[in-house]
């Protein structure tokens, strides 16, 4: 029993340490600052069936514009502010992925009736596009997620219907 109790002190003890070094590199990370250019784009395309088709678009200005084509609970343009600290985690996310070095197509053509999302991001004068349909590394998925969890945020506003003009 003593054992154990020795053995969890020792694991709680190693992960505050290791911990210590991450917050270090999480305070630099927060701390670096949201290029003037920063935009990012997703886009959800439709498949055979059911699947949610729509388009997120956030300005360097923290202007988020939804607009729901298919299957979505909104329909139309929506939009709303961004706050400064989701505009700083988007950005952090953005970095944490590792955005601008990921490949620019995780797919398999053989696959037929898959939705694709498309993720462009550009920030301090390089834009980088990617698209997931199959294959595609975690990092992108929680960047999407991300990007998913600020559509389903309080403040939207309509703006119009969608049309395909």
């Amino acid at each position: 029993m003593i054992f154990y109790k020795y053995l969890l002190l020792s694991l709680v003890s190693i992960l505050l340490t290791a911990g210590c070094g991450k917050s270090d590199k999480a305070r630099k990370e927060a701390n670096a600052s949201v290029p003037a250019d920063f935009q990012v784009m997703m886009e959800k395309t439709p498949c055979f069936g059911t699947c949610p088709a729509y388009n997120v678009q956030i300005d360097p200005d923290g202007k988020l514009t939804y607009t729901g084509v298919r299957f979505t609970e909104r329909q139309g343009v929506w939009e709303r502010q961004l706050s400064k600290d989701e505009l700083n985690l988007l950005w952090q996310e953005v970095r944490r992925t590792g955005f601008f070095e990921l490949k620019e197509v995780y797919d398999d053509p053989n696959l037929a009736d898959a939705p694709s999302i498309y993720v462009t991001v550009t920030a301090s004068g390089k834009t980088h596009k990617v698209q997931d349909r199959l294959g595609a590394p975690q990092s992108i998925k929680q960047l999407e997620a991300y990007l998913d969890t600020l559509t389903t945020q309080p403040g939207f506003v309509f703006v119009k219907a969608y049309s395909e003009e």
